[in-house]
């Protein structure tokens, strides 16, 4: 069920047949942060207090559907967009490829109205959700949104005996605090989209799994997963989307593979460690 606000209400019950309508998009990345707000007006609309641009991509999407009961919908949305057209400083593609919207979230809104200058009735909330595997071409992009149902596919039981924990480290079944691991470091020169050279001297594989975030220059804010540290050099797992400078500052954070040595003797959290690596795979038992 779609909640309308009482002044579109009263619109609705007055007998009106003149009717404007647009489509509202906010893209969100994956902390909840607002990367952009669009419309597919023709000029630029305020709705809810929130601006939304009419200069961003070309928007296309398909349709979306109501049902009595639990479905997972998917909403797909395909954008055209030239280097001018940017989502938080970036060209839209190039903010795709190199993941800002991955582990983000999608709002669809519908601006029904008597007249594009009276936005005073607000917004239908249409569509929200998780962004899928984004497809993108040249100039164009496919992004599919799954509905927040898809949060309830979920494996049950949750208890499963395997040979990695079943905790992820620092969460709450892990029980350490982050803020203890947390290392801080600078930018060294030479450092690329994918590599960042640093003089921190922790052993090779320390930071491999864990993440990077960076807290100064023109990436601040940006969180990055590890996939390789060593000699202080960082190999991420999804590259920068613009350059960093020498001198600009993160903290890392150690990563777990979630096996029981690294559990003992990186993070003496045995403990809490939750697997069951003696327990034969089905192939060996007789």
């Amino acid at each position: 069920m779609r909640t309308a606000s009482s002044a579109l209400l009263a619109l609705i019950n007055g007998g009106n047949r003149s009717w404007v309508k647009a489509d509202l998009y906010t893209f969100y990345d994956y902390a909840g942060n607002v990367l952009g707000r669009y419309t597919n007006a023709g000029g630029d609309l305020k709705v809810n207090g929130n601006l939304f641009s009419a200069g961003g991509p070309a928007f296309k999407r398909g349709g979306v559907k109501t049902v009595v009961g639990t479905e997972v919908d998917t909403l797909n949305i395909t954008l055209s967009a030239t280097p001018d057209k940017q989502l938080a400083g970036v060209p839209w593609i190039t903010a795709l490829r190199t993941g800002m919207l991955d582990g983000g979230h999608v709002l669809l809104e519908r601006f029904l109205s008597d007249a594009w200058t009276n936005t005073s009735v607000g917004s239908l909330v249409w569509f929200g959700g998780l962004v899928g595997a984004v497809t993108c071409g040249r100039l164009s992009a496919t992004i599919p949104v799954k509905s927040d149902l898809s949060l309830l596919n979920i494996q049950m039981p949750r208890e499963l005996f395997q040979t990695g924990c079943l905790n992820a480290v620092f969460d709450a079944g892990c029980t350490l605090n982050k803020g203890s691991y947390a290392v801080n470091g600078a930018v060294g020169g030479g450092s690329s989209l994918f590599i960042i050279n640093s003089a921190l001297a922790q052993a090779a594989g320390y930071f491999d799994q864990g993440e990077i975030v960076f807290t100064s220059g023109v990436n601040n804010g940006t969180v990055r997963s590890v996939k390789q540290f060593s000699a202080g050099a960082f190999t991420l797992v999804v590259p920068l989307w613009q350059a960093c400078s020498p001198g600009d500052t993160f903290t890392a954070y150690p990563g777990c593979d979630r096996t029981s040595p690294t559990c003992s003797g990186k993070f003496g959290n045995l403990v809490n460690f939750r697997a069951t690596p003696d327990v034969p795979v089905p192939e060996t038992l007789q």
